[in-house]
């Protein structure tokens, strides 16, 4: 096996200050970069304002590409239906990730979309979503945790499809994941197919069958993975399933 590392370029997310005249301050949990880690890969972190002209630096200098959770895709980039709980959106970010992901799938460059991610990626390959879950979709699942449940709390089963490429890395067919959440896919982009659902029939993981490692999951593996990496060993084979693809 080839024991190099693979070099994983991870998106930041980015915090908008409470005071207008100080800096947004781009950063990642350092879950998402030891799971990283623990799975075998290095992680880099790639500001919001890098200029969407040298993407192609990125493709040439990076193995893989991990988009992170973050703010609401802004509508205007699916058409979108308002609603007042989609958070200001990050116009940036988004163009960044858009670019990203389409250079991705055009060039089987390994890509993981995490919460964000995922509805990120679905809208860049024209997909749409959900702008509220609640207001939009009948279900008695509440996705969008409430403000003080454990990050790595157990909300609800994902099922994943038998002949999914997740269902093969995961080796389950259903496990237990978190959810914090109020926006979902609706349209699914062509380029994918669904590999997971939640009881209630929301798609909760994608995956691209012609490229190499196209995934997203609409839950946050990170946080249930503790430095340890043994609470739950489950979902630390997803980012092991992505290096291992990165490697290759």
């Amino acid at each position: 096996m080839n024991d190099k590392k693979p070099v994983i370029a991870i998106i930041c997310n980015q915090d908008i200050p409470e005071k207008p005249e100080e800096p947004k301050t781009n950063d990642v949990n350092r879950r998402y970069t030891t799971s990283v880690l623990k799975a075998g890969g290095l992680p880099v972190l790639i500001p919001i304002e890098y200029p969407l002209t040298e993407i192609q630096l990125l493709r040439k200098s990076f193995d893989g590409l991990l988009f992170v959770g973050g703010e609401d895709v802004a509508i205007e980039a699916f058409g979108g239906e308002p609603h007042p709980s989609v958070s200001i959106p990050n116009p940036e970010r988004d163009a960044l990730e858009i670019a990203l992901a389409r250079l991705a799938i055009e060039t089987d460059w390994p890509l993981l979309g995490i919460c964000r991610g995922l509805q990120s990626i679905n809208v860049a390959l024209g997909g749409t979503l959900y702008t509220d879950i609640a207001a939009q979709f009948s279900t008695a699942i509440v996705h969008n945790s409430p403000e003080g449940t454990a990050r790595d709390a157990e909300i609800h089963p994902v099922r994943l499809e038998p002949e999914s490429r997740a269902a093969a890395f995961f080796g389950v067919p259903e496990l237990q994941v978190n959810s914090f959440h109020h926006q979902a896919v609706k349209d699914l982009a062509p380029v994918f197919r669904p590999a997971g659902f939640s009881p209630d029939g929301l798609i909760e993981a994608i995956e691209a069958p012609r490229n190499r490692f196209a995934v997203g999951v609409q839950w946050h593996p990170e946080c249930m993975l503790h430095e340890c990496m043994q609470e739950h060993p489950l979902q630390m084979r997803l980012f092991t399933a992505f290096v291992n693809a990165c490697r290759a």
